[in-house]
């Protein structure tokens, strides 16, 4: 198991995870279940949310190093 290192709209956060792809998804994921619960079920739409996430949110993902514990 991995860490790493993320900034999402300048917060920066831990993440475990085997992959940086993992890690990446992890978060991908949290950020689109707090916009289905910030929103009406007729305004949530994946794709622009996804879109938006990638070219507004996350800003960096980076390898820590091998989790020993």
């Amino acid at each position: 198991m991995n860490i790493y290192l993320t900034t999402e709209d300048g917060v920066i956060s831990c993440v475990k995870a085997k992959t940086m792809k993992e890690a990446l998804d992890i978060c991908f994921n949290i950020y689109l279940e707090d916009v289905k619960n910030d929103c009406d079920e007729n305004e949530y739409n994946e794709s622009v949310e996804s879109e938006y996430y990638y070219d507004h949110i996350l800003e960096s993902c980076s390898f820590v190093g091998k989790l020993v514990n």
